[in-house]
């Protein structure tokens, strides 16, 4: 081909595609803390479910794609003491460090699966 100087992009849909991704990436990681958050509240101390009912998920945006998982609201006074503290004795299948160790044990599973949701939106 003579004279073919450079390549061309007509339509570039580029930052369209950026976009679509970093949306589902963003809810994808939302979901996730959301699933990690459920397994979290299975084994979170529970006397009255006042430190259950506070936990929460702040969402990923695509612009900053990390989501979070926390207690407080009412519990703030003690969750992070109730989270800390290993000597304190719990009902049975509650726990210490519950966050911490649901993170641990379920958090590749749940990453995995917030890369495949990643992945389907990929061109």
């Amino acid at each position: 081909m003579k004279g073919l100087r450079g390549v061309y992009v007509v339509n570039d849909k580029t930052d369209e595609v950026m976009a679509r991704i970093r949306a589902a990436a963003a809810q994808a990681l939302t979901d996730g803390a959301g699933e990690l958050l459920r397994i979290a509240n299975e084994t979170v101390p529970r006397q009255e479910g006042v430190l259950q009912d506070s936990g929460t998920v702040i969402p990923a945006t695509p612009e900053g794609l990390k989501a979070q998982v926390g207690y407080g609201g009412e519990a703030a006074a003690y969750a992070a003491r109730q989270h800390e503290e290993t000597t304190w004795r719990h009902a049975p299948g509650r726990r210490a460090k519950w966050l911490e160790l649901a993170a641990r044990e379920d958090g590749p599973r749940i990453m995995e699966w917030v890369g495949e949701r990643i992945k389907a939106e990929l061109p």
